[in-house]
């Protein structure tokens, strides 16, 4: 039902770069076969939106949360979650359902 995977400096930038995916970004516009891009206006976000560069804001919420970044080649500086609904879950509720997910795993984490 949910998933993590750590991701060092360089890893993190594009997990992030893939996620904030658009239309008309470069990121949208390669190739993936496993894309159905008439859904993708179906994808949402809970996350607060980001500004700036990818790296800056890793930094500040590192910053943010008394984190040192040292400059280590294996030091994770991201996690992220991947979380399915169960088969149980009527679709009218897999909004609050991926909402309240959201809310456990940041207030955790």
């Amino acid at each position: 039902m949910a998933h993590l995977t750590s991701f060092k400096a360089n890893g993190a930038v594009g997990v992030l770069r893939h996620d904030e995916r658009t239309e008309n970004d470069e990121v949208h516009s390669r190739k993936n076969e496993c894309i159905d891009i008439t859904r993708t206006s179906l994808n949402y976000n809970l996350a607060p939106k980001r500004t700036g560069k990818l790296m800056e804001h890793i930094r500040q919420v590192c910053d943010d949360n008394n984190v040192r970044l040292n400059n280590r080649k294996d030091l994770n500086v991201m996690s992220s979650w991947v979380v399915t609904v169960p088969k149980t879950v009527p679709s009218q509720q897999y909004q609050l359902f991926f909402q309240r997910c959201y809310d456990f795993l940041k207030k955790r984490y």
